[in-house]
């Protein structure tokens, strides 16, 4: 701009706060001025631009600020576009420079801001080598985590893990636990990934009552542990003390009728070498399969008929004679607060006792007993002869009938707890009185609280009184009986069959008696003129049945010990013992003691109100007391052999109930507990009927196979010879393979014992073995055509020329596997004490674990791993395959890798322990690996389930 003045004094420009335009000014002296305009356009300035973050993460956003002015627009490039305001968004997929560019008509300036772009951290995958741990799993405990990771400076995982490299980390959860992978880029943006390992921690009830260890197959009790009380005795606060001799428990019940374990053997096995028990010499046998439509194979006796025929059955002692676990516990008593339980031990004819700590924690000490023998002094030497009955005086003397001694012992304690055993009466074998008394076979005794007075009951018909003067003198007398008999009356009139059993009253004026024989409970008053007098307080003469009712209708089925309540309830063991002298010779020759000749029916807790004289059954948590069929919620279902189990994808599992001839199904939708309902059949209606539901009939049904996208169960229809299929949506029953049914090798095809069934999923082929034929059958579901399986088992040939070929071998259990993308499929067999797996792509054969030709137990890999009697199978998601080693009492797992482990069962177990896993079973029948990976065992009469 430039200008001339021509008679101004001055000259003025005029510059507006926003340049739009410039105004000329000049003037004269006298005031007078003229102006001129001339618009002009000042340049665009960019004050500022940047990022809220220099670096993003890939995925993240980023925001562009500016200050910029004299702009008519503003742009920013890279896809931006023209831009408002002060500020917008940007997500670069890479590092990335925007130039912000401001213009007017004046010019144009450009500013410039990069954003790096940092990789985001990505985790492939996040997996545990074993997602379903117990506390015998090989490692023990242990599984490996390992992970894939992309994009990550660091990687660490939560649960104490911390941070980690490489990608894989060992680690041994307590508990189940849910592990966190967190992988961070630089920036530390972070993703997350989780994998849970279950650890089953408790083996339990899932429904029916647990079966443990009777002595006769035949004759199959429901029981758990604590589930078979025999002797009895009571606190001041009204909780009920049992010794539980079968299942080797002593155990406590308070009066709301809940049932804890105080000490058993559980986990420590038995006393019996090569895994046997006196259970295993009754059932042990061959096992001889018919054509016959009316009988089917035994399943309890199956897997044993081509495992281990000629193991010895060797009896063998304790580690030492002051062991301190539970193994053959008989008689007991309790201090009034609870404190201290003691109670008698057939191991070694011990004494030992239970203390009770303030926390509640009880522990297991010895008292007194070494031997079988009669020695008294120290309870470290002393010696007893079958201690069957104990009482405690108010001093914490402890008086022991000593029965096969015939003998009353007694147990004084010094001020440091050591025991000395004397003999307070008896010794020598007869029904004399004093000068030189003589006891019979004495049963129960009762200690009056000043411990003057005990009395005795002698098996052979009478009850003694044993006075004790201040010299500590006794004095033998009989105070009621005269030898066997049933009778009321006074004193030597009554008659008694076998008493055991005695409970004294408080105040001394009455004894009640467990009068075994009679099937009866007596009482016998001690009157104050010295007169006894004998009555009967409950108890018919009906013997076959134990009912409750009014006093002189209720029955009972050789009742064994009595025990008063702090109310004056009487408790009652209901043994239910009977003898079968089919078993005699069998059990003698074995070398086993007279009790395992007997066996039980009831084991029931009775309760008799002295005042009415009524009798009833006590509702405990645990006592589910006969094998039966009850449909309902966990425990108070009752199943009589479950055998095979399947699961549908919604969770349920339906149980093949062997011995009711029913379907059973068990609904776990309800996490607050499992309710089992029937299906099909009708339990106890044995026949062979299609129909819906109840009208359907099966006989013996045993292995199954379900198809969870068509809701199809297959069964295999033991008993009558075929193979049937359950609609699952309406009950509805039909039969899909009849005995008479033609293969499609143009042979006249029959089944004669299906036991076992697999399904390949996707193909629908159904796997069929016939107990009663060599190989596997494989049937078509499409054309129902039915074949052999030809398996390629010729390498297995060539490595060992003692191999059997499995297409000439009887298999026992079969098990699919198809993994997530179909690319493998196996169908495992076993031949009892071996696991093949079978390629179903080639048909080819190889082995997994254990061998034909060696039958035992053992964990390790390969043939390095025994088994003893494999009598179901199945697999889990992982490639894992669970093998219901009957013989052996376990459970075993088989990784893909062949490495067996025990994972529930103690070897050569008994017994049915429901206590921290590994426990102890006794017969798994069924294994089962739900959709859920619950891992779930049968055993006689219960369904058995490892829970976290």
């Amino acid at each position: 701009m430039s200008w001339k003045k021509r008679g101004a004094r001055w000259a003025q420009i005029f510059v507006p706060s926003a340049l739009v335009a410039l105004t000329f000014f000049t003037g004269c002296g006298g005031g007078s001025s003229k102006s001129s305009t001339t618009q002009t356009t000042p340049a665009p300035v960019v004050s500022s631009f940047i990022s809220s973050a220099p670096s993003i993460t890939a995925g993240e956003s980023a925001t562009l600020t500016w200050t910029a002015s004299n702009a008519t627009t503003l742009s920013i490039d890279n896809g931006v576009g023209t831009v408002n305001g002060t500020s917008t968004k940007v997500k670069p997929t890479a590092t990335t420079t925007y130039t912000l560019t401001a213009s007017n008509s004046g010019g144009t300036v450009s500013a410039k801001v990069t954003v790096t772009v940092v990789d985001a951290a990505a985790i492939n995958s996040f997996v545990a080598s074993d997602k379903m741990l117990s506390p015998m799993t090989v490692g023990p405990g242990s599984t490996t985590l390992t992970w894939d990771v992309s994009g990550a400076t660091t990687v660490s995982i939560d649960n104490a893990v911390g941070t980690v490299t490489g990608t894989s980390v060992s680690v041994s959860p307590a508990a189940t636990t849910t592990y966190t992978l967190t992988a961070a880029n630089s920036l530390g943006s972070t993703v997350t990934a989780t994998v849970t390992v279950a650890v089953r921690s408790n083996l339990s009830v899932l429904n029916g009552t647990a079966f443990a260890g009777t002595d006769r197959l035949s004759y199959l009790s429901s029981m758990t542990l604590c589930g078979t009380p025999n002797f009895i005795a009571t606190d001041g606060a009204g909780n009920i003390y049992a010794t539980d001799q079968y299942n080797a428990a002593v155990c406590k019940i308070t009066p709301a009728g809940n049932v804890t374990v105080l000490a058993s053997n559980a986990g420590s096995g038995n006393r019996y070498s090569a895994g046997q028990s006196p259970t295993h010499a009754m059932v042990r046998g061959n096992t001889t399969n018919t054509a016959s439509k009316n009988s089917s194979p035994n399943p309890l006796l199956m897997a044993r008929s081509l495992a281990n025929k000629n193991a010895s059955l060797t009896t063998i002692a304790a580690s030492s004679p002051t062991n301190v676990g539970v193994y053959d516990p008989l008689a007991i008593a309790v201090t009034p607060d609870g404190s201290a339980i003691y109670f008698s031990d057939d191991d070694y004819e011990s004494i030992r006792k239970i203390t009770i700590a303030s926390d509640g924690t009880p522990s297991v000490s010895f008292v007194a007993g070494v031997h079988y023998g009669y020695v008294d002094g120290p309870g470290s030497t002393a010696e007893f002869g079958y201690p069957v009955g104990l009482s405690l005086d108010q001093a914490g003397n402890l008086y022991i009938a000593d029965e096969d001694n015939c003998a009353v012992r007694k147990i004084a304690f010094a001020e440091d707890g050591s025991a000395t055993v004397s003999t307070l009466a008896g010794g020598t074998c007869g029904e004399t009185e004093d000068p030189s008394a003589s006891l019979g076979d004495v049963e129960g005794v009762a200690a009056a609280p000043d411990g003057k007075t005990v009395f005795v009951s002698d098996w052979n018909g009478y009850i003694r009184k044993i006075a004790i003067d201040d010299k500590g003198a006794a004095t033998v007398s009989t105070v009621a009986g005269n030898g066997w008999g049933y009778l009321d009356g006074l004193g030597s009139e009554a008659r008694f069959e076998g008493p055991i059993g005695i409970a004294l009253t408080p105040d001394g004026s009455a004894l009640y008696v467990a009068d075994a024989r009679n099937n009866r409970v007596r009482k016998v008053a001690l009157n104050s003129d010295g007169t006894v007098g004998v009555s009967t307080v409950a108890g018919a003469d009906q013997v076959d049945a134990d009912v409750d009712g009014p006093g002189n209708v209720a029955s009972f089925l050789d009742p064994l010990s009595i025990a008063l309540g702090a109310n004056g309830t009487l408790y009652v063991s209901d043994s239910g013992y009977r003898y079968d002298s089919g078993d005699s010779a069998l059990a003698q020759s074995a070398g086993y003691p007279s009790q395992f000749l007997r066996y039980g029916l009831s084991f029931r807790l009775r309760q008799i109100d002295v005042t009415t004289q009524k009798v009833s059954s006590l509702a405990l948590s645990v006592f589910g007391n006969t094998a039966g069929s009850a449909d309902g919620v966990d425990a108070k279902a009752a199943f009589n052999v479950p055998f095979s189990m399947a699961s549908d994808a919604t969770g349920n599992v339906y149980v093949s109930d062997w011995m009711n001839g029913t379907i059973r199904k068990i609904a776990l939708a309800d996490k607050s507990g499992s309710s089992v309902s029937t299906v099909a059949g009708t339990p106890g209606l044995i026949g062979y009927a299609d129909g819906v539901g109840v009208d359907a009939r099966f006989n013996n049904p045993l292995g199954m196979a379900i198809d969870p996208s068509a809701n199809l169960l297959y069964v295999a229809d033991t008993g009558n010879s075929e193979i049937r299929k359950l609609d699952l949506a309406d009950g509805h029953v039909t039969t899909l393979v009849a005995s008479d049914r033609f293969g499609s090798v143009g042979q006249n095809f029959q089944f004669e014992d299906p036991v076992w069934l697999a399904l390949e999923g996707g193909s629908q082929v159904l796997y069929i073995v016939d107990a009663s034929r060599d190989g596997i059958f494989s049937m078509d579901l499409a054309t129902g055509d039915i074949a052999p399986l030809k398996v390629d088992d010729a390498a297995l040939l060539a490595a060992d020329p003692n191999f059997d070929s499995l297409n000439d071998s009887r298999v026992m259990g079969l098990a699919v596997f198809v993994n997530a993308d179909g690319s493998e499929k196996y169908l495992y067999a076993s031949t009892g004490c071996a696991v093949y797996q079978i390629d179903l792509a080639t048909s080819k054969a190889a082995a997994v674990a254990g061998s034909t030709m060696t039958c035992g137990y053992q964990d390790g890999t390969g043939v390095n791993a025994l088994f003893s009697g494999i009598i179901n199978l199945d697999t889990d998601s992982q490639g894992n395959v669970y093998a219901a080693d009957a013989d052996n009492s376990v459970v075993r797992r088989i990784t893909p890798k062949g490495v067996v482990s025990t994972v529930v069962g103690t070897y050569g177990s008994s017994v049915t322990s429901l206590t921290t896993a590994p426990g102890s079973v006794y017969l798994p029948l069924g294994v089962l690996v739900d959709s859920t990976d619950n891992l779930l065992t049968t055993v006689p009469n219960a369904v058995l389930t490892l829970n976290q």
